[in-house]
C-alpha cells in the first residue's frame, strides 16, 4: 500500500470533500474582502494623507501612519480598478462622489426607516396578545395559543382585516376599552370583611404564655355535711 493512501474509499472521499470545501469557503472570505474593499469610501483616507503630508516636520509615528495610509489606498484603488475591469457598469456605484455631512445623515435616516419595525405580540404575563394568530392555536387544546416547550412563538400570516388594525396600531393595550363601574367583587367587599371583633372567645382562662407553667387548677371543694 502506499504511503499516504487510505485503505478505505469513502474515508478517501470524505477527506476530497473536505478539501473542496475548505478551498470553496477561503475563496469565498477572500471575495468578500475585496468586495468590501469596491465599496470603501476613500475620502477620510485621503483627507488623512493630505493632512500629514502637509506637515513639513513630521514625527516618526506621523512618517509611519502616512506610509500606512498611502499603502492601504493603493490596495483599494488597486481592487477598484479590478472590479470596474469586471463590472463596467459598475463604475458609477465605486467611484461614488464625496457625500456631504447631510447627505450622509439622509441616508443613516433611510437606513433605520427601512428596518422592519416590531409588534408587540405578548402581555406582561408572557401570553399572547392575539393567540388565535398562533400557528399553535386550538379553541380547546390550546385556547392561548402558547408554544411547546422549546419552539419559538410564530404567528400565521395576518388576514387583510389584521394587517389595517396592525396598520392602525389597535394592538396597543392602551386602546382597549374598559367596562364602565367597579371591578367585579368591589361591591359589598366591606360588608364581607372578617372583623376580629365578631370572633367568638373560648370560655375559661386565657392559655399561658410562652415559657410560662399553667396554674393547676384547684381542687374541687366539698360542702361540710352537717353533723
Amino acid at each position: 500500500m502506499a504511503k499516504g493512501k487510505s485503505a478505505n474509499p469513502a474515508d478517501a472521499f470524505r477527506k476530497a470533500q473536505r478539501k473542496k470545501e475548505l478551498k470553496k469557503n477561503k475563496a469565498g472570505r477572500s471575495k468578500a474582502r475585496d468586495f468590501a474593499l469596491v465599496k470603501k469610501d476613500t475620502f477620510e483616507l485621503e483627507d488623512e494623507i493630505t493632512a500629514l503630508s502637509s506637515n513639513p516636520s513630521p514625527s516618526d509615528a506621523e512618517k509611519h501612519r502616512l506610509k500606512e495610509l498611502q499603502t492601504e489606498l493603493e490596495k483599494i484603488n488597486k481592487k477598484k480598478e479590478e472590479y470596474v475591469a469586471e463590472h463596467p457598469e459598475q463604475r458609477r456605484l465605486v467611484y461614488r462622489g464625496r457625500r456631504t455631512a447631510k447627505e450622509k445623515e439622509d441616508e443613516e435616516k433611510e437606513e433605520i426607516d427601512a428596518a422592519p419595525k416590531t409588534r408587540k405580540l405578548f402581555d406582561k404575563n408572557g401570553i399572547p396578545l392575539h393567540p388565535e394568530r398562533s400557528i399553535y392555536y386550538d379553541p380547546v387544546m390550546n385556547p392561548f395559543g402558547v408554544p411547546p416547550p422549546g419552539m419559538p412563538y410564530i404567528e400565521r400570516a395576518l388576514l387583510p382585516s389584521e394587517q389595517e388594525e396592525v396598520a392602525d396600531g389597535e394592538d396597543d393595550d392602551d386602546d382597549i376599552a374598559m367596562p364602565e363601574g367597579p371591578p367585579p367583587g368591589a361591591d359589598g367587599m366591606d360588608e364581607n370583611e372578617d372583623s376580629d371583633d365578631d370572633i367568638p372567645m373560648p370560655e375559661g382562662p386565657p392559655p399561658p404564655k410562652p415559657g410560662e407553667q399553667p396554674v393547676p387548677p384547684l381542687p374541687a371543694t366539698h360542702p361540710f355535711l352537717p353533723h
